[in-house]
């Protein structure tokens, strides 16, 4: 019985070879690509084989859904399709976390609209023919990737405690020349009415260094809580539809900026400005008919790194870095909600 075991255990395992040799691992064409080509197994699972057999069997015409953290429409690899189509198609947020407020209706002064925050916007000329407009704002924080806002909230944090230093060593420099100070004119007459009015001045101005120096300490350990900037939306109609200009820099200085419409009609992107480097695009409903704002970017960098796995297209000679599909859309759908920590 053993012999015969033996020689059913070659058969299998010499059927099995020959039943992989069509899956051979493929010449990678740059020796640089060879670290991409091993974290995306397309040779092990066929998808090698199938590309070489059929070069048009790449996804093409095929549209698939990613329902995860959101996309970074700005990723590299994810701008076009193997037949030079859009790779987005479009990207939804279902979980509202970006949804503005715009029930305010507010007509321009000039050249300048009160924004929802309180700040004064600047219009463009792209608001002349414009009269009244739709107002909302949004905290930045709300809007941003969880990994995004810690970055950003850890640079400023570190810079906020920079310029506190070099105030507190000035503070307390100021502090220690106060005994050799000497008093102006103005100083005297302020002091006049006291014996010695030299020292009531010296005293005076160590007390106020002294309450400067602790209202200092005291706003770096107990007191700091960035609340980061609010960010102005305005909104209009037109001939075409809805669209809006979202204040991405914090300036209130919209005389250049682009009016944005929903992301599917013009494939229109903006970046948050603030260190965050954010991309973002926009959906809009009909605001006078309940509709909704929405400010939509990724929660996360699962979406793209799921998007890229599938559909990735460097369109490059090497294809290495390529995803399974390079030919196929996407239509990205946030399900993960950014204030829950990208939580489903």
């Amino acid at each position: 019985e053993a012999p015969v075991q033996r020689t059913m255990q070659w058969c299998v395992l010499s059927a099995l070879l020959a039943s992989t040799t069509c899956f051979s691992p493929r010449r990678v064409r740059h020796a640089r690509t060879r670290m991409q080509a091993s974290t995306l197994p397309k040779d092990e699972t066929g998808v090698s084989y199938l590309r070489d057999t059929n070069p048009d069997a790449d996804g093409r015409g095929v549209l698939v859904a990613v329902l995860d953290t959101g996309c970074d429409l700005a990723a590299a690899g994810l701008q076009t399709t193997s037949t030079g189509q859009p790779k987005y198609v479009d990207f939804l947020d279902c979980t509202g976390g970006g949804d503005i407020d715009m029930s305010v209706s507010r007509k321009k002064d000039g050249t300048t609209l009160e924004g929802a925050s309180g700040a004064t916007l600047t219009l463009g000329a792209w608001a002349d023919s414009v009269d009244e407009f739709r107002v909302g704002a949004a905290p930045l924080w709300t809007l941003l990737p969880g990994s995004t806002r810690e970055r950003v909230l850890a640079e400023r944090k570190e810079l906020f405690e920079a310029t506190h230093r070099a105030a507190a060593t000035r503070m307390q420099r100021d502090l220690d020349a106060a005994e050799n100070w000497t008093p102006s004119p103005e100083d005297e007459l302020v002091w006049g009415g006291r014996a010695n009015a030299t020292a009531a001045a010296k005293k005076a101005k160590k007390t106020e260094l002294e309450a400067r120096l602790k209202e200092l300490d005291a706003l770096l350990k107990d007191d700091y809580d960035d609340a980061g900037p609010l960010i102005d939306v305005v909104a209009f109609r037109d001939d075409n539809g809805w669209r809006a200009v979202v204040d991405a820099e914090g300036t209130g200085d919209l005389t250049d900026s682009s009016p944005m419409a929903p992301f599917g009609v013009e494939r229109q992107l903006g970046t948050f400005g603030f260190g965050s480097a954010c991309t973002f695009c926009l959906q809009i409903g009909d605001l006078d008919d309940g509709g909704a704002l929405s400010i939509v970017c990724d929660a996360g960098s699962h979406g793209t790194h799921v998007a890229g796995i599938v559909a990735a297209n460097f369109e490059a000679e090497d294809d290495a870095a390529d995803g399974v599909a390079p030919g196929c859309q996407i239509l990205a759908l946030k399900i993960g909600d950014g204030r829950l920590g990208s939580a489903e």
